[in-house]
């Protein structure tokens, strides 16, 4: 991402807070500056009061391909304490085991039922809108395909995009990984037609590096909702499904 597009990202993020403050009605906004506040020296201190720890992945575990300095560590003395640790990640490119295999790989023990994915939330919301066997079309690479038949939808993507398939039902966006000018002008005019889409990545970017950041799905949601005037419905965190 060019400085002046980083900056223009990082606005759109004060859009969510509205957002994910109406998925949770019983919150009240001063909850933060009136509720009860921990206050340590260091984060192992806060860890200590909590039963569960959720940890994101990119820019948390992991800068691209590399583990951060002493997490590795941190994890391990957090199972040492009897704490339940997790990861909960809007990786929509990977299915948990795959998630879990990279994370060993750079140094971590985390176990497929101990990564929790933004693609898992579709499977909670489809069982909670009774949307079984609904028609989807799927923006993102193919191993994530498995996410789709998980919530026992079916997947209409056309072979290429110069062939025609019947309209679907939903649209998922999972990942920008594929998502060039045609796809792109193939998801609006679907959405334009009233289709509705779901967002299983809500970032905007993503760190590859401690200098380097990439544009993700998320920011095509929303440049989707200017273009067509529909909500997207935004899956993975900060929003409450995944949860």
């Amino acid at each position: 991402c060019q400085p002046g597009r980083v900056r223009a990202l990082i606005d759109r993020y004060a859009t969510f807070v509205p957002r994910v403050l109406a998925e949770y009605p019983g919150i009240d906004p001063d909850c933060l500056r009136r509720g009860a506040v921990i206050e340590a020296d260091t984060a192992l201190e806060c860890y200590r009061a909590a039963s569960v720890i959720f940890f994101d992945s990119y820019g948390v575990l992991n800068l691209g391909p590399h583990a951060l300095k002493g997490m590795a560590k941190t994890i391990t003395t957090l199972r040492t304490w009897g704490k339940q640790v997790r990861v909960l990640t809007n990786n929509a490119s990977q299915m948990p085991d795959q998630i879990a295999r990279f994370l060993r790989s750079i140094g971590y023990d985390f176990s497929p039922e101990e990564v929790i994915g933004c693609g898992q939330a579709l499977w909670q919301w489809i069982k909670v809108h009774h949307r079984q066997g609904a028609s989807i079309h799927y923006v993102g690479p193919q191993a994530p395909f498995e996410y789709v038949r998980d919530a026992e939808c079916i997947l209409v993507n056309p072979i290429d995009l110069g062939s025609s398939s019947p309209d679907p039902e939903l649209i998922v966006l999972g990942s920008n990984a594929c998502l060039g000018k045609a796809e792109k002008d193939r998801v609006i005019a679907m959405a334009r037609s009233g289709i509705p889409v779901l967002c299983l990545n809500p970032d905007l970017m993503a760190p590859l590096g401690e200098t380097e950041l990439t544009e993700v799905i998320g920011a095509f949601a929303l440049e989707l909702e200017q273009h067509t005037g529909r909500s997207v419905t935004m899956l993975g965190t900060p929003f409450r499904t995944i949860y």
